[in-house]
């Protein structure tokens, strides 16, 4: 997007805006598209400072252009899945770590089990939701063969162990679903805002539960043997260059903020063409971000936390072949 030449003159920069505008959702009121414009130049001076350096991966001109750092979504969100963890906490086995070669590359997208990106918009905090039924949406269709977008709006709704739009805990989620079950996006649709919950009393059907979670070690070789069998959640610690993060951009190697902030869906590993070894990461932050919605992470780099802490908390849901019959009854709660 932005080269040399771009940066030269004020009238060069506004050019280069107008032409960004020309592809994304921006202001229309003159005195907001002004001061969006200042913003939209400092980014891109840091932008192109960060791309001029000796970087394995490049940032570019996405969604977040004209975004403060206050703006851009998980920057300082709570998210940490550690919180209140029940005492009976189950691990996947050693067994499924320890036993056999692991594949060199695997990718979930190839085999039918990863649905397409979603945006969670500006104003929910609703990772966590989005990544929940990603997984679940990941082993119903490994176990039974059918695909079908789950509802996050739900999770935001009628889970009152998380936050809502305010930001929430995976692994409650999967309790929530494990209780309750999951409806299909189509019939509880998504939009961005914290309703009042309509479940049971409304008659509406499920389409998936879970069984349990199993927590993933924190190690490298744990995580590709969970993401061999199914996509895994994971909690990473998100900053500003994670979020320019473009297409086409190589593999990203940080750096990234020391706490965990974001929630995303690893749905693959892979090798490129220069031996970098990555994984794959589901965001919920649209098609316009990053490769068409998704991230090349660096794996064995970060320590013992892995890059970004994609380490510190990965979780998977066990699949339930029956939804229970009596999910629990959530009352209604006012608009």
């Amino acid at each position: 997007w932005a080269l040399l030449k771009d940066l030269e003159s004020e009238e060069s920069l506004w050019d280069l805006y107008e032409r960004w505008c020309a592809f994304n959702e921006v202001a229309h009121d003159p005195d907001e598209k002004s001061m969006r414009f200042s913003i939209f130049k400092q980014n891109v001076r840091f932008i192109h400072e960060n791309n001029r350096g000796d970087t394995r991966f490049k940032l570019g001109l996405n969604i977040f252009a004209d975004r403060t750092h206050a703006e851009l979504p998980n920057v300082e969100a709570d998210c940490t899945s550690t919180s209140h963890l029940p005492d009976d906490i189950d691990y996947m086995p050693h067994t499924a770590v320890t036993n056999g070669d692991l594949p060199d590359r695997v990718d979930w997208r190839d085999k039918n089990a990863v649905t397409s990106v979603k945006k969670q918009g500006d104003y929910c905090g609703s990772c966590w939701a989005f990544t929940a039924v990603g997984a679940v949406e990941g082993i119903t269709a490994i176990k039974t063969g059918k695909l079908e977008d789950l509802s996050p709006q739900m999770l935001i709704d009628c889970d009152k162990d998380n936050r809502g739009c305010r930001c929430g805990m995976v692994w409650r989620a999967f309790d929530f679903i494990k209780k309750n079950g999951i409806a299909t996006e189509r019939a509880y649709p998504y939009d961005g805002i914290e309703h009042r919950c309509y479940m049971k009393s409304d008659g509406l059907s499920r389409f998936a539960s879970t069984e349990r979670f199993r927590v993933v070690y924190s190690n490298e070789r744990a995580l590709m043997a969970a993401v061999a069998v199914q996509p895994v959640t994971v909690d990473i610690g998100v900053d500003m260059y994670f979020h320019y993060y473009s297409e086409d951009m190589g593999v990203y190697t940080g750096p990234c903020n020391k706490t965990t902030t974001h929630t995303v869906l690893v749905v693959g590993y892979d090798i490129d063409a220069f031996q970098r070894k990555y994984w794959i990461l589901k965001n919920s932050w649209g098609r316009k971000w990053g490769h068409e919605g998704y991230m090349y992470m660096a794996r064995d780099e970060g320590g013992p936390q892995g890059l970004c802490s994609i380490l510190s908390f990965p979780l998977i849901p066990v699949w339930r072949s029956k939804i229970s019959p009596n999910p629990t009854d959530i009352p209604k709660q006012p608009s």
